[in-house]
C-alpha cells in the first residue's frame, strides 16, 4: 500500500466560529468578547474561547479595580446629575449613564491605592452628542494621579453620536504612589448644563486596556486565556513531523511592550523556541540562541522552519535568518499559542492564523509565506 503524504494543519481563527478540537483551551472565569456576527459586546462563560473578527483573543489575567464599573452613582461625584443614558449600540443590554454638569468643571473622583513599579491603565467609553451635549471643542479628561505625578488623556468629544473608548496609562516606576486617585470629568471651567454619556469604566494593572471586565460592588478578576496544542499526541497527528516542519503564525498585538505569538518548549524540558515581543522588540529564542529583531508594527506574520541544518526564521517577509542548530532528535512537547512557556508573556491581542506543515520549505518560500 502506498504511503499517504502528511497533511498540513491550518487554523484560521478570524474565520472559524468554533475552536478546532485539536486545540486545548481554558480560562477559569467569564470574560467579555465582541460577537463576530453581531459586533456586540457579550459576556461568555468560563473556558469559552473568544473568537472575534480579528482572531482568537488571548489575554493575561487582569482585575478591574473599579468596584462599580458601570454605575457612577457610586463614584465620588463633584457636580454631576445622573439619569439613564443612551445604551451603546455595541452593548445594547448594558446600562449607560447621562451625566449633566450642574457646576462648571464637574468631575468624578475615586481614591485608588497604587503600587510602585507598576503600569496602570484607565479606560472608559464616552459619547457627546446633541444640542446640550459636549460641543466639538469639548475636552473631557481622564486621569490617573498620585503624589509623585500623573497621566492624563484629554478626551476630545467631537459632537458626533459615536462612542469611543478612551484610555490613559501611568507608569509608577520611581515615583511616590501615595495619594493615588482617578478622575473622570470636564476640564477647566466648562459651563454647567453640558452633558456626556459614560459607559464601562475600568482600571487595571496593565500597560494597555484589555477587554471590559464588568463589576458590581467589588473588583472582578478575569483569568488568563490559555491555549495549546500537543502536536505529536503519541504519533497520532498526521500533520506533525518533529524533525522537519514549518510553522507560520499571524498575530495582532495591542501594545509594543510584550506578548508572544507562540512558543514550543521541547518534550525533554529543554527550552524550545519562542516568538513574540519582549521589552518592545521582537524576540526569537531557541535554547541558548537568542535573536532580537526590530519590529515596530502591531501586526506581524512569523515563519519558522526546522530541518537537518537548523532553525530559520522570517518576520513579515524578510529574508530568512538562522537562529538555532539542528535538533532532529528532540520532539516538541507542547505548542503554546499566544504565550511564552504556557502562560508567561501573554499576547494581549489576537492570533489570526496558524499553519503547520509536516515538512520544511526553502528560505525564499518561508519569506514569501510570512509576508
Amino acid at each position: 500500500m502506498p504511503a499517504f503524504p502528511r497533511r498540513s494543519q491550518n487554523f484560521n481563527f478570524a474565520i472559524d466560529d468554533y475552536l478546532d478540537p485539536a486545540l486545548t483551551f481554558s480560562r477559569p472565569s467569564s470574560a467579555t468578547r465582541i460577537n463576530k456576527q453581531t459586533g456586540l459586546l457579550e459576556l461568555v462563560g468560563p473556558d469559552v474561547p473568544r473568537l472575534e473578527r480579528d482572531g482568537l483573543l488571548i489575554e493575561a489575567a487582569s482585575t478591574n479595580l473599579i468596584a462599580w464599573s458601570n454605575d457612577p452613582r457610586y463614584w465620588t461625584n463633584s457636580g454631576f446629575s445622573l439619569v439613564q443614558g443612551i445604551n451603546p449600540p455595541f452593548a445594547e443590554d448594558h446600562q449607560a449613564w447621562e451625566a449633566t454638569a450642574t457646576v462648571a468643571g464637574a468631575y468624578f473622583i475615586n481614591p485608588q491605592a497604587l503600587s510602585p513599579n507598576t503600569k496602570y491603565t484607565l479606560s472608559v467609553w464616552l459619547r457627546g452628542f446633541g444640542a446640550n451635549y459636549a460641543p466639538a471643542n469639548m475636552i473631557f479628561p481622564i486621569r490617573i494621579v498620585c503624589n509623585g505625578g500623573g497621566a492624563i488623556t484629554e478626551c476630545q468629544l467631537n459632537g458626533s453620536a459615536a462612542w469611543k473608548r478612551f484610555t490613559v496609562t501611568l507608569d509608577t516606576t520611581g515615583i511616590d504612589t501615595t495619594g493615588g486617585h482617578i478622575t473622570i470629568g470636564f476640564a477647566g471651567n466648562h459651563a454647567s448644563g453640558q452633558i456626556v454619556n459614560i459607559w464601562g469604566a475600568q482600571l487595571e494593572q496593565s500597560p494597555v486596556a484589555t477587554s471590559y471586565i464588568p463589576t458590581v460592588g467589588a473588583p472582578v478578576t478575569r483569568a488568563a486565556d490559555l491555549c495549546f496544542l500537543d502536536p505529536d499526541n503519541n504519533g497520532s497527528q498526521p500533520w506533525w513531523n518533529p524533525a522537519n516542519y514549518t510553522i507560520i503564525a499571524e498575530a495582532l498585538w495591542k501594545t509594543l511592550d510584550a506578548g508572544f505569538a507562540f512558543d514550543f518548549p521541547l518534550a525533554s524540558g529543554v527550552p524550545g523556541a519562542g516568538f513574540g515581543r519582549n521589552n518592545g522588540a521582537m524576540n526569537i529564542s531557541n535554547g541558548a540562541y537568542n535573536l532580537i529583531v526590530e519590529c515596530q508594527t502591531l501586526r506581524a506574520k512569523i515563519g519558522v522552519i526546522q530541518n537537518a541544518t537548523g532553525c530559520f526564521f522570517s518576520l513579515n517577509g524578510a529574508t530568512a535568518v538562522r537562529f538555532g542548530e539542528a535538533n532532529a532528535t528532540e520532539k516538541i512537547g507542547r505548542l503554546s499559542i499566544g504565550q511564552h512557556r504556557y502562560g508567561i508573556l501573554p499576547l494581549n491581542g489576537h492570533i489570526r492564523t496558524l499553519t503547520i506543515l509536516p515538512h520544511d520549505v526553502s528560505a525564499p518560500v518561508l519569506a514569501a509565506m510570512s509576508a
